[in-house]
């Protein structure tokens, strides 16, 4: 089952005038309440908002393994256990969906050629083998036209959560490395994973601003955008006058960054709209350095027009407050040579 699609309530019939019931999530008691019969049930509601809690701050997965305990005079009862994966999205039929899909609303990806994605598919235990593969486009190194390499990796036929990091250059170095591989340079991946599949165009403009957040499919999702950033510091301070001299006290300074994405593709911008909900942001400050952020504002107007040119604005703040400034680790030398502009 799906979070989304969880049932509004519980019934449980039984004769004592109450019963004790419990929900358990990875064989953790995550909800007990001695709960009073009416005409025979009892009735827990809202176990959606229980289970999606557990899974945010205790599970270490996007999903888990439920079921309920019922304890009514000297009677004890526990129902069939099942699993639930974490979806804001709501579909008729959860099973095939992860059968075919990775847990994503994305087809597919604009990656930087040093940057990664990451991706994560949910496989039924007893399901045959998936095989997996990727299939790569290439720019020969002769300069003829592009041709498809596919990299082989074999089948699995364990079920379960599998997930992914997406690296270009780490492909790239496997099709370096394969003398049974045509050299080139990667232009575009597809990789499959059984009856999913997801494609990722390799571009080598880098970003303007990378940021990381955990999707509608609680899928830790990495956003690279081309966008232009406005600074803005506010400052908020107090003034006192002692023997007419003014100074300043009690000041509070709050530093914000107004964002305005470049053009948008449809899917995309739609995608996008995840990052402005979600409950944990962070930004990329330098290769291995990150933020948590606050998305306090932002305006999401996505049109499905041919003609439309969707873009989204926001603006954030670090969730500590600092600023924060990154240096060159060579020092301040100048090389570059100097032209006379006044000759």
């Amino acid at each position: 089952m799906i979070t989304a699609a969880l049932p509004e309530e519980v019934l449980g019939y039984i004769q004592d005038p109450s019963a004790v019931m419990t929900l358990y999530c990875n064989q953790e008691d995550v909800f007990t309440a001695t709960i009073y019969q009416y005409n025979g049930y009892v009735r827990l509601y809202d176990i959606r908002s229980l289970i999606e809690e557990y899974i945010r701050e205790s599970s270490d997965k996007p999903y888990c393994d439920c079921y309920f305990e019922l304890i009514a005079g000297q009677s004890t009862i526990i129902s069939n256990r099942f699993t639930v994966i974490y979806s804001e999205f709501n579909f008729p039929n959860a099973a095939s969906f992860f059968a075919n899909h990775f847990a994503s609303t994305r087809k597919s990806f604009r990656i930087y050629r040093e940057g990664q994605q990451y991706i994560w598919w949910y496989k039924d235990t007893g399901i045959i083998d998936d095989a997996w593969y990727t299939d790569c486009i290439i720019q020969p190194t002769d300069g003829s036209a592009p041709k498809v390499v596919r990299i082989d990796e074999g089948s699995n036929k364990n079920g379960g959560y599998r997930y992914l990091w997406v690296k270009p250059k780490d492909i790239q170095k496997i099709i370096d490395e394969n003398d049974q591989l045509d050299k080139g340079k990667i232009l575009s991946f597809t990789i499959h994973r059984g009856g999913r599949s997801m494609t990722f165009y390799v571009t080598d403009e880098q970003p303007d601003l990378t940021i990381s957040f955990y999707d509608g499919f609680y899928n830790l999702a990495i956003a690279e955008l081309y966008a232009v950033t406005t600074r803005k510091l506010e400052v908020e301070r107090n003034e006192a006058t002692c023997q007419r001299t003014t100074r300043f006290y009690d000041q509070q300074e709050e530093l914000s960054f107004e964002v305005e994405t470049s053009f948008l593709p449809y899917d995309e911008a739609v995608w996008l709209e995840q990052m402005l909900s979600s409950r944990s942001v962070a930004v990329k400050l330098a290769s291995n350095t990150s933020r948590q952020i606050l998305i306090t504002d932002s305006t999401s107007e996505i049109s499905d027009s041919d003609n439309e040119k969707n873009k989204l604005k926001f603006t954030y703040k670090l969730a500590k407050p600092e600023q924060y400034k990154l240096f060159d680790i060579n020092g301040q030398y100048f090389t570059e040579e100097y032209q006379d502009q006044f000759q």
